[in-house]
């Protein structure tokens, strides 16, 4: 659980620090016009395997409202977002909590 937390808290103060940076900065274009070759199919997409099931839970972890079975998924970034099982896929899911709920992250 601490690993996991701390790259969560670390995760999220990276992402508000560069935020912050590219917030304050007045960012003028480096170049203009084309930037690749006009042969390039624009319509290619990326694949991701979604036809796999959902997330099975961690061992003896059972998901509930207030028990929130967490991974990682080591393919969603670089070096991984955290998913939770009643959420499906979503990387790094905004989690609402009730005033007075007892949660826990497991």
């Amino acid at each position: 659980k601490d690993i996991l937390m701390s790259i969560i808290n670390a995760q999220n103060f990276q992402v508000h620090q560069f935020r912050n940076y590219l917030g304050g900065k007045n960012l003028e274009l480096e170049w203009e016009g084309e930037q690749c070759k006009p042969t390039i199919d624009e319509t290619w997409e990326p694949e991701r395997d979604t036809s796999r099931s959902n997330f099975t839970s961690a061992k003896g972890c059972k998901p509930s409202k207030f028990n929130l079975c967490m991974q990682i998924d080591m393919f969603a970034s670089e070096t991984g977002y955290y998913t939770i099982d009643t959420y499906g896929r979503q990387p790094s899911p905004d989690v609402n909590v009730t005033e007075g709920g007892s949660y826990t992250f497991d």
